[in-house]
């Protein structure tokens, strides 16, 4: 059964702006948006008043969107504007939408900050802008940060000319009308030209035809064809058109088929999607779109699939449609045309021939019932075979026909088996028309109905299969049958059933039916390699028990139960079956193979998995049987309620071979079991049992929860005080007990050994913790710092998937374990880790890879080889056999190798030189001895190091160029935790990172993004490091020198490392001998020694061990001294923690916002709560918080940070979590990447989920933070990092306004011009008004008026809602302004951007031209003046080193203005009130004389009177 699970889909959106509102009446509106997706909706607040800009600044997140996956491909989003009316209906401005899948698609799974255009159904001219940010997530995905949804993300399609748009003023001048953004205009064309062969549907007074319609749905846009009434197939010929513009933000064009009804909702019939994309590429001719869905009599409730979560597979034929479409670009100089719908030209039928198909039914097997009838449906034509009565038998054979062979029990199953002659069975010839084209071509689909004693007829399974999977007619020649496995219905038992079947295709019926193919039953052996089987879902009490089943033609054959999680059979099982062939040359009718995975304590099948193996062992013409190679796969077990859900997976191999041979020693099965070295011969053996030595590290144990005092009652609970830790090799799990000489033992200590308790760096500690699942638990950790070597052998094969087993155990008591054992005291088992060995396997065992060589040079090798090693251990939907074409190539190499082997298995080699062309010369053309010809001469640069000389220096660093550098870098952001992160931002060398201990769990992946700090089913955590080394390591030379001696040191500081990433470092032992040899030529032989084993060392061991890790890891002084040395871990370290952000995704109901606040824990005692600075009523709170604490590393080594939700006075149960993210500070203060950045200050921010306890494995949001770490006696002289909440930030914005030309004249013959400015921003704070106006300009005859006039505006707080500038263009008078025109400044980008960087910004002078739409003609505009205007926006900061005064007051700098002569004189000021000077000619001359004389006379006059005179 093919059942689509439904999966929890995360949608969040943010509405920023809306801008030229283009509404009913032209004027402005109250606006408001209603968001709609998957039946949510979300409404925004009414805005007042606006049309050319608009504000919104809301969010919202829908955390619980459930979805199958294929809806989540066509779903989409919508964005709505709509005009309030207080006593109509609300006008709707326009709309748009985004595909959230293709939303998903995009880096971060973001969509930030773009423009939509809006547009109406019925109309392609855009009717306004909206700038929005919507992410769409799957699960298991991350939320993106709340930064990245306020950047404006770069355009993917370039973003050329938008830093120069952004240099132009006139850009940011809001407009009525819009221009159309860049892009290509298209129409999309979708012709709906025929239904035919629409099925009867059920109505309240019987069945009748339907009525059906079709809609298109794209670019928000549906349009619909008209209702064809009560018919089974109608010609539409109907064109639907959509007008497009790209880039678009969706790619797929939906097509539904539905079933009009007058007093009851439309029934949607059919779906069908077409890529957009794909049909701009090349155009769909008419072609036939086959429509399948469900029977409602079958499945009458669709809803019970539905609320399990699960779709069924469409298994009814509901009728064709034939369809065709193209997308057609349009010039520069041609118009949208309104969507629409209209009449399509007739089109002729896609090619179209007679078929016919001749089908003969021999059996079907596994159906229950009392009589049965197949049916074999091609679209609309039908035909059936007989009703046959039931037969039941085991494997189609009676059982004295039966031979038993050695070796597993198998079992006859009672089949309910139907047998069909070739009258019963053959089904009339259906002539039908179909396509030539494939994908247009309806399935052959057989159906198998049976009857019941007390029940009718019914349909219990169906097959879908291809028309071009069937032969072709030739007469006399008929084909074979085949079986074909049965699909259930939904709802019903999965119980395997087939067909044997024989279909034949012909293009026509007037021929004679030849008799059909004569089969026989023969006895054949179908043998199944069973390795092992993984993964397995099943949870329980105690030890479960696991077998496989294979079953096959009414037999099985099992394997022995073992115990999991991991049952490792390694047995083949011959089952002896019953199959039909017509020859025993050919290969026989194979039926569909069951694997069925059981658990024998509770008797249930879990799960099981169809597989299809055709090839059977034949003989060659030289009658030699063809070779078999075993190449088993991992195959997905389905199981469940509905047979949907992944259980578990099998490794297992098929082989088929007539049972008369099974004696042949050429057909005996292949050893599955690896083989030793001394045995083991490729051709013969599946793998080789290969001799390494496994290198343990144990740092220590983290977070063990405490165990049960009493299990029988759960009473009580006891704390670990004396952990034991076990590590063993496995490659599957057999139930027997493995050696005590085959695993590793660690015992805790409070004290290394030899060391004394009262130095500091000797004690192991031992401490508690608190669980992220559990606050109110306290866990146990300890130090170990051990290592230890075990001798072990596994396999080679990557595919067998060899492990490491770390069992932790609690021992009873500390009684001597004598006396433990006497009393019956066992050790109790705390949890288990299986970590996979597959990628750390040695290099060498690497199919290609030459131990001769460095890994350096072989790179390329080793990636392909492990590339190639990994996709043969890929994991299959099913079992999936070699083609005939591989099957050829494969036998051909497989005579290649034996025609080799055999023609030079005896010749000497000698001979085998002489053959390939001769012996090699000991000395070249070069004049050099073979010894001489290799690059292993390199150390010798080195050895200069070990010998005392003198190395002359080159010049000394540029420092000032590194701190330069240093002081210019910004700390990037990682998108996730940055334990997971490997790539530029950070070099992830976090070895030792906690792996969980469960009970009952096969391997944990490295590659397992889950969060373990929050299942259930985690009873601790490890932290080790382990590496392979191929061979067995008999003697360790590191052990028996002394690293640490000084004039070792001195000779060579913390060992030579070469600059080669992939160089190998020099052992100490070969160090010594270096040192020891004099000057000079022992020193010289020394080192050449040193060269072979150096350079090939890593080809030896673990792939993914670095050689940093390889230098301390694996010894345990050198261990110690990097986790306990006063020098690597001082007594306090100071942790800061820095929090930023937060997205909250969490539902609080009612469509309310969470009130979040955040709070941290250190350790068991250190908690901190900033309850107090709650935000209230969002989901995206920011934070800006610096933490500073002490602590004790490894003893409060845990950080814990919590995003809370505050619960209001009407809710009970306390605040709720959100969720929360666990960090391990010990793992970055050991780790010298992260130690290098941050002495830098150059930690990247992280963007970590947010999990709970409650929902596992759920998306809860991120948080944005980092944290730093420095001793606590240097804390005081490294600062902390800045932390700038950005609403912190003030802005300043100047305008200056320089001139305006082309102004309308007022009066007949002169206007005073003046320019007024209103700022309307919800952040300004500054002293000056919002509305600044110019000086006036009088009586300016031309329409041109300086001015030079500065306004400013001050003291802008970031962040800002909106920030726009209104200007108008009045002509003045005492008693009041005439308004000339207006324009209005969008801001708010400019602003952004200088509070992003920093950095000021300066855009003009550019020409702005005003406009009245009260007055404006839209066809002939009229020009009404334009103002020359330069824009200034800088910090708050910079504004105060350039200060800057209104008009041309001072500081008049910044720039410096000019008070303008023109327009200002007391002539041109009193002609504005109608007075003028008199004209005095010549005289006007003497004036000056007049006015001195005038003002000598009053002074006299004056003086006078005072007695002066």
């Amino acid at each position: 059964l093919t059942l689509l699970p439904m999966e929890t889909y995360v949608v969040g959106f943010k509405i920023f702006d809306a801008k030229a509102l283009q509404t009913e009446d032209g004027l402005p509106c109250d606006p408001f948006l209603i968001v709609q997706c998957c039946g949510l909706e979300f409404q925004t607040k009414t805005q007042e008043n606006r049309q050319q800009l608009a504000s919104f600044n809301e969010d919202c997140t829908w955390p619980n969107l459930e979805l199958h996956p294929k809806q989540f491909e066509s779903a989409y989003i919508e964005f709505k504007v709509y005009a309030r009316n207080w006593f109509t209906r609300n006008y709707l401005i326009g709309k748009a939408s985004l595909q959230l899948s293709f939303v998903n698609k995009r880096s971060n799974c973001l969509y930030a900050r773009k423009w939509l255009c809006l547009r109406r159904d019925d109309d392609p001219a855009i009717t306004g802008m909206l700038n929005v940010t919507v992410f769409a997530l799957r699960p298991g995905q991350q939320a993106p940060s709340a930064t990245l949804q306020e950047q404006e993300q770069t355009n993917e399609l370039g973003a050329g000319g938008a830093a120069d748009e952004e240099d132009l003023l006139s850009k940011a001048v809001l407009k009525n009308t819009i221009e159309a953004p860049a892009g290509k205009a298209h129409h999309v064309e979708i012709n709906i030209h025929r239904l035919v062969d629409l099925p009867m549907t059920a109505t309240m007074t019987g069945e009748c035809h339907p009525s059906p319609y079709v809609t298109v749905e794209f670019a928000g846009v549906v349009l619909k064809t008209l209702v064809t009434e009560n018919v089974s197939s109608a010609t539409l010929n109907t064109r639907l058109m959509i007008p497009v513009m790209t880039p678009l933000y969706e790619d797929t064009i939906i097509l539904k088929l539905w079933n009009s009804f007058t007093f009851s909702p439309d029934e949607l019939m059919a779906q069908g999607l077409i890529s957009f994309s794909e049909l701009r590429n090349n155009s769909l001719p008419p072609r036939w779109f086959n429509l399948y869905g469900w029977n409602l009599l079958e499945v009458p409730d669709l809803n019970v699939f539905a609320l399990a979560g699960v779709t069924p597979e469409a298994n009814y034929f509901r009728g064709r449609v034939l369809v065709s479409g193209r997308v057609q670009p349009l010039e520069e100089d041609e118009a949208l045309a309104p969507a629409s719908v209209g009449m399509a030209r007739p089109v002729p039928e896609p090619n179209v021939n007679y078929v016919c198909l001749f089908s003969d039914v021999y059996m079907a097997i596994g159906v229950k019932g009392r009589t049965c009838e197949v049916e074999v449906s091609f679209g609309a034509a039908c035909g059936s075979t007989d009703k046959v009565a039931g037969t039941y038998d085991a494997g189609g054979s009676s059982p004295a026909a039966v031979e038993e062979t050695d070796g597993p029990h198998q079992e006859e199953e009672t089949v309910h088996s139907f047998v069909f002659n070739q009258v019963q069975g053959r089904i009339a010839p259906m002539l039908v028309m179909a396509p030539d084209e494939t994908l247009s071509q309806p399935y052959v689909m057989i159906n198998v109905y049976s009857t019941g004693w007390m029940s009718g007829r019914r349909r219990v399974g169906y097959c879908l299969r291809k028309l071009e999977e069937f032969p072709m007619y030739e007469p006399g020649n008929p084909s074979k049958p085949r079986f074909f496995p049965l699909t259930p219905l939904p709802g019903q038992p999965a119980v395997p059933a087939s067909v044997l079947i024989t279909i034949e295709r012909s293009h026509t019926e007037d021929i004679v039916r030849h008799t059909r193919k004569l089969v026989k039953p023969m006895m054949y052996i179908l043998r199944s390699y069973c390795f092992m089987a993984r993964n397995i879902e099943e949870r329980g009490s105690g030890e479960n028990r696991y077998g496989m089943r294979v079953a096959c033609a009414g037999r099985s054959i099992q394997t022995p139960a073992l115990p999991g999680p991991r049952p490792k059979w390694m047995t083949h099982l011959d089952l002896q079956v019953t199959l039909y062939s017509d020859s025993a040359k050919e290969p026989p009718v194979i039926e569909p193979i069951q694997l069925q995975l059981y658990n024998i304590n509770s008797g249930q099948e879990l799960g099981a998995a169809t597989c299809i193996y055709t090839h059977m062992r034949q003989k060659d013409n030289l009658g030699n049987w063809e070779p078999y190679v075993l190449s088993p796969q991992w195959v997905k077990i389905k199981g469940g309620g509905f047979g949907s859900k992944n259980v578990g997976e099998f490794l297992v191999g098929f082989e088929i071979l007539l049972f008369k041979y099974r004696d042949e020693r050429a057909l005996q099965p292949q050893a599955m079991w690896p083989q030793g070295s001394d045995t083991y011969d490729k051709k013969k053996h599946f793998a080789k049992l290969r001799k390494a030595t496994l290198h343990f590290s144990l740092l220590g144990l983290r977070d063990l929860m405490p165990l049960s005092r009493f299990d029988s009652v759960g009473v009580g609970s006891v704390d670990l005080v004396k952990p034991l830790v076990e590590v063993e090799v496995q490659w599957g799990d057999t139930g027997t007990k493995t050696a005590e000489n085959q695993k590793l033992r660690f015992k805790y200590t409070d004290v290394v050994e030899g060391g004394d308790k009262r130095i500091k760096s000797d004690r192991l500690n031992n401490w508690k913790s608190k669980v992220g699942k559990s606050a109110n638990i306290l866990a146990s950790n300890f130090e170990f710092l051990q290592v230890q070597k075990l001798k072990v052998e596994i396999p080679d094969k990557m595919i067998l998937q060899p492990y490491v087993i770390i069992r932790v155990y609690e021992e009873p008591s500390r009684l001597h374990s004598s006396v433990r054992d006497m009393m019956g005291y066992t050790n109790t088992l705390v949890g288990e880790s299986r970590r996979s060995l597959a990628d750390s396997l040695p290099v060498c065992w690497l199919d290609g890879v030459n131990i001769n060589k460095s890994l350096a040079e072989q790179k390329a090798i080793v990636d392909r080889a492990f590339r190639t090693a990994r996709g043969a251990s890929a994991l299959h939907e099913e079992f999936e056999q070699l083609t005939d074409e591989a099957l050829k190539d494969m036998k051909r190499h497989y005579r290649e190798d034996n025609a080799e082997a055999g023609s030079q298995g005896g010749l000497s080699a000698a001979l085998k030189a002489q053959m390939e062309g001769g012996p090699k010369e000991y000395i070249n053309s070069t004049a050099l001895p073979v010894p001489l010809r290799f690059p292993r001469k390199r150390p010798l640069p080195q050895l200069a190091r070990l010998i005392n000389a003198q190395v002359e220096q080159t010049f000394s660093p540029r420092h000032g160029e590194k701190v330069v550098a240093i002081g210019q870098t910004q700390a990037k952001t990682v998108q996730g935790k940055l334990e997971d992160t490997d790539n530029n931002s950070f070099h992830n060398d976090l070895y030792y990172k906690s792996c969980p201990l469960l009970l009952d769990h096969d391997l944990v992946e490295s590659a397992d993004s889950r969060d373990w700090n929050y299942l259930p089913d985690v009873q601790g955590f490890v932290k080790c490091a382990f590496k392979l080394v191929d061979g067995w390591d008999t003697h360790d030379v590191d052990d028996e020198l002394d690293d640490d001696d000084p004039d070792l040191q001195a000779a060579l500081p913390a060992r030579i490392q070469t600059h080669a990433p992939n160089a190998p470092l020099i052992s100490a032992a070969q160090l010594a001998l270096a040192v020891a040899g004099p000057p000079g030529s022992a020193a010289l032989a020394a080192a050449a020694a040193i060269s072979a084993e150096d350079r090939t060392r890593r080809v030896f061991r673990s792939y993914n061990v670095t050689d940093e890790l390889d230098a301390f890891a694996f010894d345990e002084k050198k261990l110690r001294k990097r986790f306990k040395d006063s020098e690597n871990m001082p007594s306090r370290v100071r942790i800061r923690l820095y929090l930023v952000k937060a997205v909250c995704i969490y539902g609080k109901g009612a469509g309310d916002f969470p009130d979040p606040y955040v709070e941290f824990h250190l350790g068991p005692n250190i908690a901190v709560s900033f309850k107090s600075q709650v935000k209230i009523g969002t989901n995206e709170p920011d934070f800006y918080m610096l933490e500073e604490r002490d602590v004790v590393l490894p003893d409060d080594g845990k950080l814990e940070v919590r995003v809370m939700d505050k619960a209001n006075a009407f809710e009970f149960g306390g605040d709720a979590l959100i969720g929360s993210t666990i960090l391990d500070l010990e793992d970055r203060w050991h780790s010298r990447s992260w130690r290098k950045v941050n002495a830098r200050q150059e930690i990247p921010r992280e963007n970590r989920p947010l999990s709970t306890a409650e929902v596992p494995g759920k998306n809860r949001g991120s948080i944005e933070m980092w944290v730093e770490m420095i001793e606590s006696q240097r804390a005081a002289d490294l600062k902390a990092s800045p932390l700038v909440k950005p609403p912190e930030l003030e802005i300043e914005i100047r305008i200056v306004v320089w001139d305006c030309i082309k102004v309308k004249l007022v009066k007949e013959d002169y206007v005073n011009v003046q320019v007024q400015a209103t700022l309307d921003c919800n952040a300004y704070n500054g002293e000056h008004k919002k509305v600044q106006d110019t000086d006036i300009h009088y009586m300016s005859k031309d329409g041109i008026a300086i001015f030079n006039w500065r306004m400013v505006y001050p003291r802008i707080k970031m962040p800002i809602k909106t920030c726009s500038l209104k200007m108008d263009l009045v002509h003045y008078e005492l008693m009041g302004v005439t308004h000339i025109g207006s324009l209005n400044l969008d801001l708010k980008k400019y602003v952004e951007r200088v509070a992003t960087n920093m950095d000021a910004v300066e855009v003009g002078p550019d020409l702005l031209k005003f406009s009245n739409a009260d007055t404006e003609d839209p066809d002939n505009p009229e020009e009404i003046g334009s103002a020359r205007v330069q824009l200034y926006v800088m910090t708050q900061g910079e504004a105060g080193s350039k200060l800057a005064g209104l008009g041309r007051d001072e500081p008049n700098d910044n720039p410096p203005l000019i008070t303008p002569a023109e327009g200002r004189d007391w002539g041109t000021y009193m002609a504005g009130f109608g007075f003028s000077m008199p004209d005095f000619g010549m005289w006007k001359k003497l004036i000056p004389l007049f006015v001195v004389l005038l003002v000598f006379l009053v002074a006299i006059v004056g003086m006078k009177n005072l007695g002066l005179v």
